[in-house]
């Protein structure tokens, strides 16, 4: 597989009065994995969807293995089909009346490949998704997951420079999603391509990628490696997004800075107004001067509801936020 990096500069699109993107830059090195998160309606998709060309930007300018594919200074806008990318769709956009195989070569086929290539391609893009022993079965009488197999074979067996997916397993059910995010890590592992992934779901976001952008309202909110999306968001929206912080309203306080130690430790009384068991961890809503916390436990022994408890929390596990 080929790679090439992409560069988005100053992407603006609108529909009518609306701006569906707002002025974003960003750039996905050659061989990376990129992820673009975010609530629906933030521009996510539309951004994609501008860098695989079946969108038309209002401005700014998209490059392509350090070719421009867009540039509203110039009014350059190449199809789609030359830019040397590859989409993943939501809906796999599978042909129910073709075999697996059939599906597969559809590609090299339009651009009149000899059989012979088309036949070695195809198997070994087969292979690579494990579908090897059903290139002969009716696609119309595949599970699930074996369709976004076909669709994930069908999009690189020609050896697209780029590969782009648009919440490629959000119809799929929780257990299959969380097995397709392992496949499709190791296979952008075996392929080494350049690619860009549009989803909702932060788990599947975490798992794949090795950068993400969170976006909100058609611009970027946060660009960094999974880890530090987690760990470190930027702002009250990321941190909200990533759904495992307690977002707390203070205010900066110089005599406990100045304070021993032993005044400044941070212990509060609080008690538990809910119990909820979810499997490897237990999770209590508290109340805390007049605050509602969220507390995960993995303990052994539950506490009860209406338990008065103490809630603490260790400076280094506190994020500070811009508002």
């Amino acid at each position: 597989m080929s790679q090439a990096s992409i560069e988005v500069r100053d992407l603006v699109v609108r529909y009518g009065a609306v701006a569906a993107v707002r002025g974003v830059t960003f750039t996905v090195g050659a061989g990376e994995h990129l992820t673009l998160l975010g609530p629906s309606g933030c521009g996510k998709t539309t951004t994609l969807r501008a860098i695989a060309g079946l969108e038309r930007p209002t401005s700014g300018e998209i490059r392509i293995g350090g070719s421009p594919v867009f540039a509203s200074s110039t009014s350059l806008n190449v199809p789609a089909e030359r830019r040397g990318l590859s989409m993943v769709f939501q809906s796999y956009a599978i042909w129910p009346h073709m075999t697996v195989f059939d599906n597969v070569a559809y590609g090299l086929r339009v651009r009149r490949r000899p059989e012979a290539e088309v036949v070695t391609r195809v198997r070994e893009a087969l292979d690579l998704v494990q579908l090897g022993e059903l290139d002969d079965r009716s696609a119309s009488k595949l599970s699930g997951g074996q369709q976004q197999r076909v669709a994930l074979a069908r999009a690189f067996v020609f050896s697209p420079s780029v590969l782009l997916f648009d919440e490629p397993l959000s119809n799929l059910d929780a257990k299959l999603r969380a097995e397709m995010r392992v496949e499709l890590k190791e296979l952008q592992r075996r392929l080494d391509i350049t690619s860009v992934y549009v989803t909702h779901d932060l788990e599947e976001a975490l798992a794949i990628s090795d950068r993400i952008i969170v976006m909100r309202d058609g611009a970027i909110e946060q660009v960094g490696t999974p880890a530090e999306i987690y760990d470190r968001p930027r702002n009250t929206f990321v941190a909200d997004f990533v759904g495992s912080a307690n977002l707390i309203r203070g205010r900066r306080r110089p005599d406990l800075e100045r304070a021993r130690p032993e005044r400044a430790v941070n212990v509060w009384p609080a008690r538990i107004r809910q119990r909820v068991f979810q499997g490897d961890f237990t999770q209590y809503h508290v109340e805390w001067d007049g605050r509602q916390l969220i507390v995960r436990s993995a303990a052994p022994e539950p506490l009860a509801e209406g338990d008065e408890v103490f809630v603490s929390a260790e400076p280094r596990h506190c994020v500070l936020l811009e508002e």
